[in-house]
């Protein structure tokens, strides 16, 4: 597991750091002017950093736990029971099963279980999120999980809408149509309005 670790740092063109209380942060590996100045490029770093420190404690004598599994399973059956699309489990299993079972096991057991927010506003995040990035294979799977957890199609498109601030109508355009698609496929097209 280190030498993938190891890969994944490279790749990403980054060096992770420990600091106090054990966070990390990130320095470039050298001056990169489109790394440094493209957020979109780094934004999975951080994810990785998290994931970088959960596996460095697992090795370091803090085994993970059957309640980490249990909660992985729970959470991943809560957000996609019913979805009939490639899950990203799927897609990354079918490239390196060990892999795939550690970050499952570290963003559905670990980040996606976290309750400091409900799940709720934690789709409704996600989905804001992927809106703005326009990546509506993902959006597509993360408005069925909100959906499932109590999200209203109402709420989902308000959330959408809103990001028409930061992102233009353009990109909500492109959300609404998977948004569309997915409320298609759950029988709930068209929306019944409200009086």
């Amino acid at each position: 597991m280190e030498e993938k670790t190891f890969v994944i740092k490279i790749f990403c063109q980054f060096f992770l750091h420990p600091v106090k209380d054990k966070v990390l942060f990130l320095t470039p590996l050298f001056e990169n002017p489109i790394l440094s100045t493209s957020s979109r490029q780094t934004r999975p770093i951080c994810l990785i950093a998290s994931y970088y420190k959960w596996r460095k404690q697992e090795i370091q004598g803090e085994p993970m736990t059957q309640e980490i599994k249990e909660k992985t399973k729970k959470t991943a059956d809560l957000y996609f029971k019913g979805w009939k699309g490639e899950r990203p489990y799927e897609l990354w299993q079918a490239f390196d099963p060990d892999l795939a079972r550690e970050f499952s096991l570290f963003i559905t057991g670990q980040l996606y279980a976290h309750e400091k927010i409900p799940h709720k506003i934690r789709q409704l995040t996600t989905i804001a999120a992927l809106t703005v990035l326009e990546r509506t294979d993902e959006l597509k799977l993360h408005i069925y999980a909100g959906l499932n957890v109590g999200c209203s199609p109402e709420e989902i498109a308000e959330v959408m809408f809103q990001m028409a601030t930061y992102a233009g109508m353009p990109v909500v355009n492109s959300a609404l149509k998977a948004f569309r698609e997915v409320l298609k496929e759950r029988n709930l097209w068209p929306l019944q309005e409200k009086y």
